[in-house]
């Protein structure tokens, strides 16, 4: 009976010792699982920091680039701004010019015409409350055969298709209504320029102007002599 008691609790404490080492065991594994995990998340961390570092110096990189693009746009707008401003300053002393060389010649052409030019006005704006409605380049009060006429010109130190296009669909087409003075006269257009493109020379005499172009030191028409103008 006795011998039979401590095989039981040989057994309980075999037992015993089994589960305490299992226990042991199952720990260990746990805590090197635990060791590998956090090894783990610490170079997760630091790969991280890393990432983070290279993403700011590559951010601070773009920002210079950035700032420096913009110092080359805002300079390069700067010399666009100045390059436009001398080439306006060209195109409008060659436009002065042009009407500075038509204005004196007009009379003089248009009396072999019969048209008496009683008076050349240039750069006349139409106002309407105070502000420009419409501007005509040359505006020439005439006469011929008795009646009242009125020449108006375009100028163009070069004159092209699209300068005759605009002259006839904006200035002429709208000219009684901005300028009520001359409403009841007849209209005679015509068109002139320091260099005038053949294709824009053909169109304008198509439409019924005149077309006035450099001869020496005045101008002279180009118009073929059997030429009927439009009288709008």
């Amino acid at each position: 009976m006795v011998e039979n008691t401590f095989d039981e609790i040989r057994r309980i404490l075999a037992e015993t010792t089994q589960r305490q080492n299992n226990v042991a065991r199952e720990q260990e594994i746990f805590h090197k699982q635990f060791i590998e995990e956090m090894r783990q998340l610490h170079a997760s961390q630091e790969e991280i920091q890393a990432s983070q570092k290279e993403l700011q110096a590559s951010q601070k990189k773009t920002d210079e680039q950035l700032k420096e693009t913009d110092e080359q746009l805002k300079e390069t707008d700067k010399q666009l701004k100045k390059t436009a401003k001398e080439v306006g300053g060209i195109g409008g002393g060659l436009g002065r010019a042009a009407e500075g060389l038509t204005a004196p010649a007009v009379p003089k052409v248009f009396k072999k015409l019969g048209i008496k030019v009683e008076a050349v006005h240039q750069r006349v704006k139409a106002l309407h409350d105070g502000q420009v409605k419409a501007e005509i380049d040359l505006l020439c009060p005439a006469r011929r055969n008795g009646s009242s006429l009125i020449l108006v010109g375009e100028v163009k130190a070069h004159l092209t298709n699209e300068d005759v296009k605009d002259f006839l669909d904006e200035s002429l087409i709208s000219f009684k209504k901005n300028f009520a003075e001359y409403k009841d006269r007849e209209v005679i257009a015509f068109v002139a320029g320091l260099n005038v493109q053949e294709n824009a020379l053909r169109f304008a005499q198509k439409k019924g102007l005149y077309v006035l172009v450099p001869f020496g030191e005045t101008m002279r028409l180009a118009n073929a002599k059997d030429f009927e103008p439009k009288v709008w």
